[in-house]
């Protein structure tokens, strides 16, 4: 399965995901599952619409991050 951050994000003139595009084998479901854990902590308006289109399409809701071990990673210029 392949993510792409925000300098491979597909956007419109306002910067919202429209749609999940998945891999072949890859369901839309599990490309919108994966994508919205990697956009939790993210709070550009590419993160916030990809969370809000998971949301929307599957009914996927936030979940307790710590409970699955999950550690974010702040994106930095210097952490590249």
């Amino acid at each position: 399965m392949l993510l792409l951050d925000k300098t491979g994000t597909i956007t419109l003139g306002n910067r919202m995901a429209t749609e999940f595009i998945p891999a072949p084998k890859v369901t839309e479901e599990h490309l919108a599952d994966a994508a919205q854990l990697a956009s939790l902590a993210d709070e550009t308006p590419e993160g916030r619409s990809i969370v809000v289109l998971a949301k929307e399409r599957f009914g996927l809701r936030g979940r307790n991050i710590k409970e699955l071990g999950a550690n974010f990673v702040p994106f930095s210029a210097r952490r590249k």
